[in-house]
C-alpha cells in the first residue's frame, strides 16, 4: 500500500494497541498537514484486522500490515553470523527491506516506541539515509520512562568511525511523552509533553471511530490486569497473586482482564475473563473507574487513566513486592523510583488510593478491606 510517488514523509511504527493510541494523538496534533504513513506489525493480533480500518485508512496516507515475526528470522540470521552485527549497522538500509518491507529513502521522520532490535534497525537506516533525518520516541507507556536502549553493539570501534555509525540513543531527537515530570532516564536533546487526549474534540472524535464501542461495561469492582510474563517466557508467581484477589474479594466482584500479546488463555475455565475484548484506552474516554480498583504487578494500565485522562482515579494495588519473577520494567533500577515518582505528583490521589503491599498477608487483608467498603 505504500505510494509509488516517492516524497519525504513520516513514519510511525506500532507493535501495540497503546502506541497506536498514542501515534493517533500524535498525528492529529503535531502533524496535521504532514504526510504520515503508519505501519502496524503482527505482534498484536488485533492489528491483522484493524489495518484495514476506514477511518485509520483516511487519517494516514498509507497504513502497512507487516509481518516482523515472520520477518524476523532473515535479521536473526544475520546477526548470528560472525560479521552479522557489522553488516546490520553498515548497511541498515538493505536490511529493513527484509524486515519491514519498506524503502527508508521515502521518510525524513521516524516515530517508533521500544528499543527491540527490529526499530532499532529503522532508526539506524533512517539516520543513516540523511543525517537531517529525524528520529523520535514517543510514549510506550511505563517503559518510556524508565529504560533506554539495551541492544548492544560489537561493532570494532575503528569500523564506527569509518562508516559513521552512531549509539542508537544519539540518534534520537525527541521524546514524546504525556508527562515528562515522571521521567527517569536522561541524555534525551528534547522532550516533547503530549496534550491530555481529552482537550482534543478531533482526537476523541476519531479515537471512537477507529476504536469502535462493542457497549462492553466492567461491572465489576476488582480488575486484575494481566501482564506478559507468560507470553515472554518468564517464569512467575502471578497465577498465584491472581487467584489471591478471587479469593479474598466478593468473588462476582472480580474479572481478569487478558493482556492483549498474551496467546494462551491460562484461566478460562477457572476465572471470571472479560469475554469481549476492549480497547482499554478507549474505554476510559467513555467510562468513569473511580469507583474499580486496579490490580496489577507492574502494568502501565494502571497508571494510564490518571496520567492521560486526569479526572480518573481508580484505587490501585501494585504487587511487585511479592511479585516472584522478573521482567525489562521489574529489572530496571528506575522502577521504584518512578513509582515514588508517580506517587507525589498525584499525591492528593495517590496518599488515599495506592496499595503496595509488602506481604501475601497484608495483600489480603487490603483485598478484604476494599470489599468491606463495597458492602457498606
Amino acid at each position: 500500500m505504500m505510494n509509488k510517488k516517492r516524497r519525504k514523509k513520516v513514519l510511525f511504527v506500532c507493535s501495540s494497541v497503546f502506541q497506536l493510541y498514542v501515534a493517533i494523538t500524535i498525528k492529529i496534533i503535531f502533524f496535521q498537514d504532514r504526510c504520515v504513513d503508519l505501519v502496524l506489525t503482527d505482534s498484536t493480533p488485533v492489528f491483522r484486522q484493524l489495518y484495514l480500518n476506514k477511518k485509520l485508512i483516511s487519517l494516514f496516507n498509507n497504513v502497512k500490515f507487516v509481518e516482523v515475526g515472520k520477518n524476523i528470522g532473515k535479521l536473526n540470521r544475520l546477526q548470528r553470523s560472525k560479521y552479522g552485527q557489522c553488516f546490520y549497522e553498515i548497511f541498515p538500509k538493505k536490511y529493513v527491506k527484509k524486515v519491514w518491507e519498506i524503502d527508508v529513502k521515502d521518510y525524513q521522520e521516524l516515530f517508533f516506541s521500544s528499543y527491540i532490535k527490529q526499530n532499532v534497525l529503522i532508526q539506524y537506516a533512517i539516520k543513516k539515509s540523511c543525517k537531517k533525518n529525524k528520529v523520535n520516541v514517543f510514549e510506550d507507556g511505563i517503559s518510556t520512562y524508565l529504560l533506554k536502549n539495551m541492544q548492544k553493539s560489537y561493532v570494532p570501534p575503528f569500523i564506527k568511525k569509518l562508516f559513521k555509525i552512531k549509539e542508537v540513543e544519539k540518534c534520537v531527537d525527541n521524546v514524546y511523552m504525556f508527562e515528562p515530570n515522571l521521567m527517569c532516564v536522561g541524555g534525551y536533546k528534547n522532550i516533547i509533553k503530549i496534550p491530555n487526549p481529552t482537550t482534543n474534540k478531533e482526537v476523541i472524535t476519531v479515537l471512537s471511530e477507529i476504536f469502535e464501542d462493542n457497549g462492553y461495561k466492567i461491572k465489576e469492582k476488582f480488575i486484575f490486569l494481566e501482564e506478559s510474563f507468560n507470553n515472554d517466557g518468564y517464569t512467575t508467581n502471578d497465577v498465584e497473586l491472581i487467584h489471591n484477589l478471587y479469593d479474598y474479594c466478593e468473588r462476582k466482584n472480580f474479572i481478569l482482564k487478558h493482556h492483549p500479546r498474551n496467546r494462551l488463555d491460562r484461566f478460562k475455565t477457572v476465572l471470571p475473563t472479560m469475554e469481549k475484548n476492549i480497547f482499554w484506552e478507549n474505554y476510559l474516554l467513555k467510562n468513569s473507574l473511580d469507583d474499580k480498583v486496579l490490580v496489577a504487578v507492574s502494568s502501565n494500565t494502571v497508571f494510564v487513566p490518571h496520567i492521560i485522562l486526569n479526572e480518573q482515579k481508580p484505587t490501585i494495588i501494585l504487587l511487585y513486592k511479592i511479585f516472584k519473577g522478573t521482567s525489562p520494567i521489574l529489572g530496571s533500577e528506575n522502577f521504584e523510583k518512578y513509582v515514588e515518582k508517580y506517587y507525589k505528583l498525584y499525591s492528593d490521589y495517590t496518599k488515599d488510593k495506592m496499595f503496595i503491599p509488602q506481604t501475601i498477608q497484608e495483600y489480603e487483608e487490603i483485598i478484604r478491606k476494599l470489599a468491606m467498603e463495597e458492602n457498606d
